[in-house]
């Protein structure tokens, strides 16, 4: 008996409940901020994070700091001597961090060589005085 009042009473207040309770409002959507480029400044308002595409409209991040611009870039590895030209055949990204005036750098990613169907990762390591590149297809 006691179960089928606790039945009885469950369902009156679930019936109730329903009816006469007051629906929470969704919270409003909040627009998209676009821009062709996002920039981060410290409190002197120079620039230390960038995020925008470059010139051929790949998306990166490129980080600062106070020694160096440039320090982490996350996006398409580019090859100095390809800069200014026609995009590049190679489809590399990936993460990069170099030491100021490019001194030293380490870059790990993932590209699509030329005349090939299939994607490889890379590892490179490049020091004053040794250099050491791991390709996985190799």
């Amino acid at each position: 008996m006691i179960w089928i009042g606790a039945l009885l009473f469950g369902a009156i207040g679930g019936i109730l409940g329903q009816r006469f309770s007051v629906p929470k409002s969704l919270p409003e959507a909040v627009p998209a901020h676009r821009a062709g480029k996002f920039e981060l400044t410290d409190a002197s308002g120079r620039v230390v994070s960038v995020w925008t595409v470059d010139q051929w409209g790949r998306p990166f991040l490129g980080m600062s700091d106070a020694k160096w611009e440039g320090r982490i870039i996350v996006g398409p590895i580019l090859a100095p001597h390809v800069l200014g030209k026609e995009p590049p055949e190679s489809d590399a990204w990936g993460v990069e961090v170099t030491a100021p005036g490019r001194t030293a750098h380490a870059m790990l990613g993932t590209s699509v060589p030329l005349n090939s169907k299939g994607a490889t990762g890379f590892i490179s390591l490049h020091g004053q005085e040794q250099t050491w590149i791991h390709d996985a297809t190799r």
